[in-house]
């Protein structure tokens, strides 16, 4: 716990900010969909819900592949300058904005190429919501980038509460299917680009300034090894649905689809820190005591996360029924213990990760995440059909583990961070206790078991809210 009273107070300070800027921004809107679940359930059959998540689960892999996820070189490169080096950082984003343009010529091309030679059901829809994909992902590392997270925020809130408002209309008073769902996907992400170009005013500025070759082509030496690591991550979190189409069916990956609504919520409360660590630990990269930002802020995250899941196991079980209709998906409750410690998992890999990044050392990314994605895909293949739905979620716990531990090691090794191995047997142990009583207990039981757990996480997170509080003093004292 010395660690988290250690914490500098104007690291926090900046944390928090970005953090309640993001969580504005995504939580919000994602909240909405995640309570519009009944109607996903109750409208949609399993195996339409399924074909929607597969072939959204392949468009996140290819997009990061054919736009080299420049969007992370953007925003790497433009955190170099301060925010009054305007066109500093607008000379970063016009090089980005250029391997954008020219990755998605290769995509219409490709595209069109591919749907001339197959012929999947809604294959425009799909071919337009590959194309917002990566233009959502390029556009929000330029405003991230330019330190304009206030716009970052109404992008999201716009594109996502037009997505779901048209998702609602169309399945319930108009009686579509899943081209509903691509339909109001492809024009959220219109709306989210839109807000972030007229906003910024882009074109203006990209006019401004000239593209220099030298740092387009450090852009893609930076970001071509994260844009195979995403392929890489993709073997992990994306592959998992495919798996469970191809050797179970459409149905079974409906299922799942539904299990993997209640964990994005957790990946979605974590990727909103991972954001904002992700910045601070970019603003880090060349400061001396780093490895000190690095442990602590390490520490501070997984002890939230940690309990966070421990919380969430037996509340997930009471509104479960509340939440989730229809005749086969309420069998992936007994999946959602194991896919929220994956869950977990693959937050706190991507964690190290932005470590590794503000390093400068994004090939030892993919070489771990490579690992962890290749086991994961031998273990679904081998016990999918002996195990069931459970070996998903199970192959996505074990290829993370893995590489939580390589980058553990690896860091440890060049003193960057310090870690105690024993602090994860301890967690271990109370989260296999809290998902026995999961599978067992009642429903007063689990309202007790919740009460208990909570208690005991405010307790222990008493460092992290006093270290809360200075910070915001500190904020409303000016300083």
């Amino acid at each position: 716990m010395a660690i988290l009273r250690e914490i500098p107070v104007n690291k926090t300070k900046r944390f928090l900010q970005t953090s309640l800027i993001y969580f504005l921004g995504n939580i919000l809107i994602k909240c909405i969909s995640f309570f519009l679940l009944p109607l996903y359930t109750g409208y949609l059959p399993e195996a339409d819900f399924g074909y929607f998540d597969t072939v959204v689960a392949l468009l996140n892999m290819i997009a990061p592949l054919i736009a080299l996820e420049i969007w992370s070189g953007i925003l790497r490169f433009a955190l170099d300058y301060k925010v009054e080096q305007s066109l500093e950082k607008w000379s970063v984003v016009r090089d980005g904005l250029t391997v954008a343009m020219f990755s998605s010529l290769i995509y219409i091309v490709g595209g069109v190429i591919l749907f001339f030679a197959i012929d999947p059901p809604y294959k425009w829809l799909i071919f337009l919501t590959g194309l917002g994909v990566i233009w959502q992902n390029v556009l929000s590392g330029v405003a991230r980038g330019l330190e304009r997270n206030r716009l970052y925020m109404s992008a999201g809130v716009l594109g996502s509460g037009i997505t779901l408002l048209l998702n609602y209309i169309l399945i319930r008073y108009l009686g579509m299917g899943v081209e509903s769902l691509f339909i109001a996907t492809v024009i959220g992400y219109a709306v989210h680009c839109g807000v972030i170009i007229f906003g910024s005013e882009l074109i203006h500025h990209v006019r401004r300034v000239h593209s220099n070759s030298q740092r387009i082509r450090l852009l893609v030496s930076f970001s071509w090894p994260l844009c195979i690591n995403s392929l890489s991550f993709w073997l992990l979190s994306g592959y998992s649905k495919v798996g469970v189409t191809v050797v179970l069916g459409l149905a079974a990956a409906g299922i799942f689809g539904a299990a993997s609504r209640f964990a994005s919520m957790l990946s979605l409360v974590t990727s909103i820190f991972n954001l904002s660590w992700q910045e601070l630990a970019f603003a880090s990269g060349k400061g001396e005591d780093r490895n000190v930002t690095y442990t602590r802020g390490f520490s501070m995250y997984s002890l939230v996360l940690g309990l966070a899941v421990l919380i969430l196991i037996p509340i997930t079980k009471l509104v479960f029924p509340f939440l989730v209709k229809g005749e086969d998906f309420p069998k992936a409750l007994n999946l959602l213990p194991i896919y929220y410690f994956a869950t977990m998992l693959s937050s706190l890999a991507g964690f190290l990760g932005s470590i590794f990044g503000a390093e400068h050392k994004t090939r030892h990314i993919f070489m771990t995440t490579l690992v962890g994605g290749g086991i994961n895909v031998i273990i679904l293949h081998l016990l999918l059909p002996v195990l069931g739905l459970v070996a998903a979620p199970l192959g996505l716990w074990i290829g993370f583990l893995i590489i939580i531990v390589l980058r553990l090691m690896w860091l440890k090794k060049r003193a960057l961070i310090t870690f105690r191995w024993r602090n994860a047997l301890y967690y271990l142990a109370a989260f296999l206790t809290v998902t026995a009583i999961f599978y067992y207990a009642n429903q007063w039981q689990l309202i007790v078991l919740t009460i208990v757990i909570s208690i005991i996480s405010l307790w222990l997170l008493r460092p992290l809210f006093k270290q809360v509080w200075q910070a915001v003093g500190r904020s409303k004292g000016g300083k």
